[in-house]
This record gives C-alpha cells, sequence and structure tokens, in this order.
C-alpha cells in the first residue's frame, strides 16, 4: 500500500506552493512508491472570505509590500486564526471532509497560517497524534510570525538553527523540532547547469551577453519595473531577463518597456522555468524571499536585493542571511542599483567570490533531508482509518 502524504500550502505570496512542490518532487524521486497529496487550504475549505483574505495581501503585495509590515505587527500580537475559526464552522466541516476522504498516513504544513485550524480538524476527527501533523517553516531565519509554531505538533522542522531558536522562543518543545542545517530546494535547482550559451539560445537569447535576471516574488512589485528600466538606460552591455509572476499589469508594463529599450529584455509572467533561467543568468536581483534565495544559492549566483524600502518584517532577516553569508548585497538609496551591477561587472574577482560563498553553505542534501523526516513519521503498521467513522456521522 502507498504511503500517503499530504501537503497542505497556500498562494499568499509564491514560496508556499514552491515549498509544497520541492516536497512533492524530492518524495517521488527518493520514495517512488509513496503518493503525494496537494491541499490548498482555502479551496479544500471552500469558504470565499478565505479566499479574499489571501487574494487581499496578494494584492498588497502588489501594490507596496510596506503595507504587510503593519498586517504583521498585528497578527504577530494576536492569533487571528484562533479567534475567527470558531466563527467560520463551515471551514473546519469542510476540511474534515476534505481530510476525511485524503486519508493520509502524515500531514505536512508548510503555510503558517492554518496551523490552529489543521490541529482541530485533527482532534475533531480523532486524529490527533494518530495521524503525525508535521510544520515545515518556509521562512528562513527568526523574524516569522508566532502563528507558524503549534506546542501541540509532532515535529517541527527548520531550516537554520537561527530558525529553531525562534521557534523555542515562540513555545515550542526543543525535542521535538528538527534542523535541517540547508535550505531546501526543488530537485531541478540541484541538477548539473546547462551551461550559460545553450541556456540563452534555448530562450532566445545572446550568447555571450552579461544577463541579469529580476524576479521579485510570486506576485512581483513595483521595483521591478524601477529597476529595469534603470538598467535598461543605463547603457551598460547586458540583457535583461524579468519574471513578473502573477503580476499581469506589471507584465503588461514591462512588455511596453521591453518594446523600446535599447538593452534586451525577455519579459515572462508566471513560468515553471525558473532552473533554465537561472542557469542563464549571471546575477539576480530579487526581494528577500527564502525561496528565491534558496534557489540563486544553489545555482552559485550573485543576488543583489532589494532593501530599498524596508522588507516585510518576516524577510528582514533574510537579508541579513544574504549579506552576512557573502552571497550578495543589499541594494539601498545610497547607490544606484545600475551603479552595483556595473561595478560587479568590472569585479571578477568580487565576483567570484559572491559565487564561492554560495558553493560554501548550499547543501544539496536538505530536501532529501527534509523528505527522509517526513517518511520516518510514517506508520509501520498503517493506523487504518477507513472503517473510522467520520464525526459528522457519530
Amino acid at each position: 500500500m502507498k504511503q500517503r502524504i499530504l501537503i497542505i500550502y497556500e498562494t499568499a505570496g509564491g514560496g508556499h506552493l514552491s515549498n509544497a512542490l520541492a516536497i512533492e518532487a524530492a518524495c517521488k524521486q527518493n520514495y517512488p512508491d509513496s503518493e503525494i497529496v496537494l491541499m490548498h487550504v482555502s479551496v479544500a475549505a471552500k469558504s470565499q472570505r478565505i479566499a479574499a483574505l489571501f487574494d487581499g495581501y496578494n494584492r498588497m503585495l502588489k501594490f507596496d509590500p510596506r503595507i504587510v509590515k503593519y498586517g504583521y505587527t498585528i497578527l504577530n500580537r494576536i492569533n487571528a486564526e484562533k479567534l475567527v475559526l470558531p466563527f467560520m464552522p463551515k471551514v473546519t466541516r469542510n476540511l474534515e471532509d476534505a481530510f476525511y476522504e485524503i486519508k493520509p498516513d502524515v500531514i505536512v504544513s508548510v503555510f503558517g497560517m492554518v496551523n490552529y485550524a489543521v490541529w482541530d480538524v485533527l482532534k475533531n476527527l480523532g486524529w490527533a497524534h494518530h495521524v503525525p501533523y508535521l510544520i515545515f517553516v518556509t521562512d528562513m531565519t527568526s523574524s516569522f510570525l508566532r502563528s507558524w509554531v503549534h506546542p501541540e505538533a509532532d515535529m517541527m522542522i527548520a531550516m537554520l538553527p537561527e530558525t529553531k531558536q525562534q521557534l523555542v522562543a515562540y513555545g515550542m518543545p526543543e525535542e521535538r523540532i528538527r534542523v535541517l542545517d540547508g535550505l531546501p530546494v526543488n530537485p531541478n535547482f540541484i541538477r548539473p547547469p546547462i551551461p550559460k550559451p545553450e541556456a540563452r539560445r534555448e530562450l532566445g537569447m545572446a550568447l555571450d551577453r552579461f544577463t541579469v535576471l529580476i524576479t521579485m516574488g510570486g506576485v512581483a512589485n513595483k521595483n521591478t519595473y524601477r529597476f529595469t528600466k534603470e538598467l535598461a538606460d543605463s547603457g551598460l552591455p547586458l540583457q535583461i531577463i524579468v519574471v513578473c509572476g502573477r503580476n499581469a499589469s506589471l507584465k503588461r508594463k514591462m512588455d511596453r518597456l521591453a518594446a523600446g529599450s535599447r538593452a534586451p529584455i525577455k519579459v515572462l509572467g508566471f513560468t515553471d522555468k525558473m532552473p533554465l533561467l537561472m542557469d542563464a543568468t549571471d546575477l539576480a536581483i530579487s526581494k528577500p524571499g527564502p525561496g528565491t534565495i534558496a534557489e540563486l544559492v544553489h545555482k552559485e549566483i550573485p543576488m543583489l536585493i532589494d532593501d530599498i524600502f524596508d522588507p516585510m518584517p518576516q524577510e528582514r532577516g533574510n537579508l541579513s542571511f544574504v549579506v552576512q553569508k557573502g552571497v550578495g548585497l543589499a541594494i539601498t538609496r545610497d547607490h544606484s542599483v545600475s551603479a552595483m551591477v556595473r561595478d560587479l561587472m568590472n569585479d571578477p574577482v568580487r565576483f567570484e567570490q559572491l559565487r564561492a560563498a554560495a558553493r560554501s553553505i548550499k547543501n544539496e542534501k536538505a530536501v532529501f533531508d527534509l523528505v527522509d523526516l517526513i517518511m520516518s513519521f510514517v506508520p509501520e503498521s498503517k493506523l487504518s482509518l477507513t472503517s473510522s467513522l467520520h464525526p459528522s456521522n457519530r
């Protein structure tokens, strides 16, 4: 009988889905007999209010990520999830139905604002501490929401020792925390890279031109345009790849910029070709999202991280990580992005130092260590849930 792993995610930003897909891909590679089920939690909840809440978060990211920091401050003082769930009984019942239909052997959450809801579902079904419930914290360092922590979870998985320290401070028993000591990525980012000329040829780009990738998250933001236009007008001998994610209005604006640009600009919306884009890339410009940072580290690509405006609080520690580990630089108001790019283009020694720093910290085993931890919770003799009565039928 196949081992069935349920992974719960949400599309607030793009990183949670990326982590869910990374776990799925690594499980399929190392545990081909496993069955991975991805649950988009707002879809499974069948709640327009829940969907509108996360859609509103994405709209704020598109407009100005600085707005999100006010919500972060509020959410870190109160657990909104615990407050609103009693007023949304249909959400809990719908999640119970979805869980009962799947009958997983292990449940893994990769999203920080559903963990109390999941625990209530497990209690109502009589599955608490029978079906292992694991939480993988997709934020890297210490500046993340306390709602990630549920002290009843069977295990919490942290990327780094710094993450573990914050989990303990938020009330998670230390003996139920495991540290990967590395940044898990989809196995697609671990495979040997395609040589840059071949990757650029596949993308229809110049083979020997310095290439900058600009990717500012799953819904991107307006600094994407700012940085692209500055580089396009700089006169530097480069070409630019711009990923706009699910931000359709930004993509239209970027298409217009590319049409009149002297520098070649390749504009993409949401894409599943990020490994190929990174293989074609010399230097990346990004926001401090943990997923993109991890992928760039594994591809050994130097990075410039947006710090012109304060990053979202949960991403501030990621920017510090990049700078402290020497894998990238912060873009501030003190230096133009075009000047930073020019300096790196003209300083191959510094450029190679950034690449070497990435090479020194990447851990290609991290994602496989993660799935090994998950699979270690599959019961040797699986708990039979088929004959259990759903609570609504009792």
